[in-house]
């Protein structure tokens, strides 16, 4: 795995954190694929258990994939495509539901790189090494901080193009709820065993402790005996904690139901005979093809010997000598190429080393340059800050002498005319036009033409204001008068008369059995009623105040004499000669 190497004073560069998690990465992808194969898929976690209703929970898991280092750039870096076992996490548990009851379904992972976790970054500013910049170039743009190997987990009635399938899951139609026996691992599933769930399987020596550890032996695993070489037990129960060889062991000999040695020797050929001491025994001999195969016990175990003949004896050993030849040319070659490249990439290195000097000398140039600038426009603007103050407090002292006090207090003299080509003056005399009225003048003006006109306020004592209106131009006086409401219903007086105001308008309109006229403040009512001999009448509308006898006429064909009495704002009482009732015509007009 490759590691950078940092010198003391050496200008980091960004290259080199970004490199020191890409070998990170490939070491493990290499460790991965030595682990399972470089083009395996293996999944571990992902456990599956039923949520609410048709939905599942699937644990956090990780699977491994192949894949390459980076199909896309990785920061400053230059995508790599060199083949690498790539690892890609599901963090947290994730809830899948299933879309309906009465069909099989998969769950799926699918491996992604995605560049999420985007912000925005601070960024070094040349110019002013005291400003971070927001964003690469002070662009404000986020960016991405995190390149994410992501498992992605999904589910669906079959398995996506580049997902994995993990689990099966069977809902019956009908269904409303996901239980275990619906859940089984999916065929071809990427699931392997882990380390601690394969370690009773090993045949090793037989470990009390162990036994403890994982809960005794399961049903069928093989240890070797502890004591004397050569004895194998094989386990006849799950959970088995007990020891092999003792009495009652749940444990039985790896070789029971075989011949013993003495058996065996009087029915076969024996296969030490005339053996010394320090040789092997033979197991067996036989012929594969054109060459003998001799087998014999040794000290860790059956050895297997194909023995060659004379030709392919004589054949391989020209082809080795070959090789040697070969090979010792290469090295040759590989060890002069390897010389030339260090001596180049020494060369190289002299050449940064010495443009980089020349650079910080610059820089440090152009920093001192920068700093005696800015020193410089500092004083100025301190300067031109301190000149502007000044003449600020001067304009303001000056200002605050020639202004008016807003807040009251001022005195003025003689006519204040507000200018506008001469047009327009302001007054506040206050004059007496008679014994009884005095005006307050407001506004005076004379118009480009000449007419004058003006806006007062006349006071009558005892009595009301008005507002006044005059104009003369030159022959004829006019005035117009806006008294108070309180005088003559607020109406406007002006030489052509009195103004009249919307209440002065006539309306009509119907009311029960008729319809009704008002003019000024006279309300008249016209309508129709079926009545008797002292009844009482009720006015559709009622008046402000007691009206006028009404009118009354028979509205069929009949004499009769009638008459009222008893008028109200409301109504007034029939009096009618003759039986009834009769459809009379009422007419009645009072205050409104």
């Amino acid at each position: 795995m490759d590691r950078l190497i940092q010198y003391p004073a050496q200008i980091p560069l960004v290259e080199d954190m970004l490199n020191a998690q890409r070998n990170a990465m490939v070491g493990v992808g290499h460790l991965a694929g030595a682990t399972f194969g470089a083009n395996r898929v293996a999944a571990s976690g992902f456990a599956c258990t039923p949520g609410e209703g048709l939905a599942l929970t699937i644990a956090p898991g990780a699977i491994l994939a192949p894949g390459v280092v980076d199909a896309s750039a990785y920061g400053t870096l230059a995508a790599v495509n060199s083949a690498l076992v790539r690892q890609f996490i599901s963090r947290d548990p994730v809830i899948l539901a299933a879309p309906a009851a009465g069909a099989t379904y998969i769950v799926s992972v699918a491996p992604q790189t995605a560049d999420t976790d985007d912000t925005v970054l601070p960024f070094y500013n040349a110019a002013d090494p005291s400003v971070t910049y927001a964003g690469e170039g002070n662009n404000g743009l986020a960016a991405p901080t995190v390149r994410r190997d992501e498992a992605v987990l999904s589910i669906g009635t079959s398995v996506p193009e580049g997902s994995y399938p993990l689990w099966q899951i069977v809902v019956p139609a009908g269904a409303t709820a996901i239980t275990a026996d619906m859940i089984a691992v999916a065929s071809g599933a990427p699931f392997y065993p882990s380390l601690a769930a394969v370690a009773s399987r090993i045949v090793a020596p037989f470990n009390a402790q162990l036994a403890v550890a994982m809960g005794g032996y399961p049903l069928n695993a093989m240890v070797a005996d502890p004591t004397t070489p050569g004895i194998f037990w094989v386990s006849t129960q799950e959970t088995n904690l007990t020891t092999p060889g003792a009495n009652g062991a749940n444990w039985v000999s790896l070789f029971d139901g075989y011949l013993s040695e003495a058996a065996a020797s009087a029915e076969f050929v024996s296969s030490n005979y005339g053996a010394q001491v320090g040789d092997y025994n033979s197991k067996s001999l036989f012929m594969r093809g054109d060459n003998p195969v001799y087998g014999y016990a040794g000290p860790n175990g059956v050895v297997w010997l194909s023995l060659p003949t004379l030709q392919q004896l004589t054949a391989e050993t020209t082809a080795r000598e070959n090789a040697d030849t070969t090979l010792q040319t290469n090295i040759n070659t590989e060890t002069q190429a390897r010389e030339d490249a260090d001596n180049y990439l020494h060369g190289l290195i002299d050449t940064e080393s010495s443009t980089r000097a020349s650079a910080i000398t610059t820089l440090t140039t152009d920093l001192t340059a920068e700093t005696t600038a800015r020193e410089n426009a500092d004083t100025s603007l301190q300067s031109s800050i301190t000149t502007e103050t000044q003449a600020r407090i001067a304009a303001d002292d000056a200002l605050n002498s020639a202004k008016a006090n807003l807040a009251g207090g001022n005195s003025f003299t003689g006519t204040q005319a507000i200018t506008d080509g001469n047009q327009f003056t302001t007054k506040g005399n206050y004059t007496s036009t008679s014994g009884q009225a005095h005006d307050t003048d407001l506004i005076k003006g004379t118009s480009p033409n000449g007419t004058i006109y003006q806006i007062a306020l006349r006071e009558y004592a005892g009595s009301h204001y008005s507002m006044l209106h005059y104009i003369y131009d030159g022959t004829n006086f006019s005035v117009y008068e806006l008294p108070q409401t309180a005088y003559n219903g607020g109406r406007l007086l002006c030489p052509a008369g009195t103004g009249a105001v919307l209440s002065d308008l006539p309306t009509s309109g119907t009311i029960a059995g008729g319809f009704y006229t008002k003019v000024g403040g006279v309300l008249t009512q016209n309508f129709t009623v079926s009545a008797s001999n002292g009844d009482t009448i009720v006015c559709p509308m009622a008046f402000s105040g007691v009206p006028n006898s009404p009118q009354i006429t028979p509205a069929q064909a009949i004499d009769r004499d009638t008459g009222s009495s008893g008028v109200t704002a409301t109504g007034f009482t029939l009096y009618m000669a003759g039986g009834g009732p009769v459809e009379l015509s009422i007419s009645i007009s009072g205050p409104a």
